[in-house]
């Protein structure tokens, strides 16, 4: 029994997609931006959201080959 994902397809597209909401995150849209300020989550800080992204992005790709 492997681990590894089959079909991969998917895995690939959620890991595009999670890469291109990194992307936004960088100047996020105003409804996400409204979303954020309405819970308090400071601005000097919206940068890790983008870090967070960009990692699962990778951790997404990763785990194609490394089960």
């Amino acid at each position: 029994m492997t681990l590894l994902p089959e079909p991969v397809w998917p895995v690939i597209v959620l890991a595009v997609i999670v890469f291109g909401d990194g992307l936004l995150t960088f100047r996020p849209p105003r409804a996400i931006a409204a979303c954020l300020d309405g819970v308090g989550f400071p601005r000097e800080w919206w940068w890790v959201i983008a870090v967070v992204k960009f990692l699962a992005a990778a951790g997404l790709v990763t785990g194609i080959w490394i089960p």
